[in-house]
């Protein structure tokens, strides 16, 4: 009698669990950190990331700290400006002296549930910076060398036999990837002119007197074996309209028109 009692019980319990509905969940969150081409700290940073998405926590503290931004956030056009000397978020020297510029990244979590897989040859990105379309990031821009590209750990990723980051090759099942994200730096105005801190704030002022301030990064990756289409996610912030720093010297004002055409170019790139 007791024995049944149990099966009784345990019949009643699985009828109130409901089955994982198959799918891909994309998520797409802004964050700033470190320069990619010079910060020592870049690194650690992006291992902070990888784990921070994939935890859902904020982990490190200071250059090397995961700190998520609202989509919609307004940031001032500074906070991800590198230059050729000591700066960060837009101030020379700057609180940390070692670091030459700050970037803006778009960080990537991708979950796929009930049976669904997916893999890095599905996966692109396309970015939108100033109103203008960057050339897209495909496939092959991931599948280099999941765990450590462009020589820094930015990918982490869940096979369908467990987490083992830096191994997977490109056409491996995926059921879950973190990435640190497209993620640029504006460089300077080659015509700003004056002092250090001059130069940054007539860049800066440059890129918020554009007509559109936004800029977004939109991630699309399709499951194996499922041709309903690819599943995609974005996200964006604004650029805010007044320079951050101070405002230019009228002799820097009459240089910079001269530079603004190809501002939006000035910018490098992370694959």
């Amino acid at each position: 009698m007791r024995t049944l009692a149990l099966l009784v019980v345990f019949a009643a319990g699985s009828l109130f669990s409901a089955p994982i509905s198959p799918g891909i969940t994309v998520t797409v969150t802004p964050t700033l950190g470190p320069d990619f081409v010079t910060s020592a700290n870049f690194d650690a940073w992006s291992t902070n990331v990888v784990t921070g998405l994939s935890t859902n926590t904020t982990p490190g503290a200071g250059l090397s700290a995961y700190v998520p931004i609202t989509n919609g956030t307004v940031l001032n056009g500074n906070e991800f400006i590198a230059t050729p000397f000591s700066s960060w978020q837009g101030v020379t020297p700057g609180t940390y002296p070692s670091e030459k510029g700050t970037g803006l990244y778009f960080s990537l979590k991708i979950v796929a549930q009930g049976g669904v897989t997916f893999n890095l040859d599905g996966l692109s990105a396309q970015e939108t910076y100033l109103g203008q379309v960057q050339l897209p990031y495909f496939a092959g821009d991931f599948s280099g060398g999941p765990g450590v590209l462009n020589g820094v750990r930015r990918l982490g990723v869940r096979a369908t036999g467990g987490f083992t980051d830096g191994t997977d090759t490109s056409a491996t099942a995926l059921t879950a990837l973190y990435y640190v994200g497209v993620g640029f730096v504006q460089g300077l105005d080659p015509a700003a002119v004056g002092t250090d801190q001059q130069k940054i704030d007539a860049t800066v002022l440059g890129v918020q007197s554009l007509a559109d301030k936004t800029t977004n990064v939109c991630y699309s990756v399709s499951a194996i074996g499922n041709s309903t289409g690819p599943v995609a996610g974005c996200g964006n912030v604004g650029i805010a309209n007044a320079p951050a720093s101070g405002v230019p010297e009228p002799g820097t004002m009459v240089l910079l028109g001269a530079g603004l055409a190809g501002l939006a170019f000035l910018r490098r790139r992370l694959a």
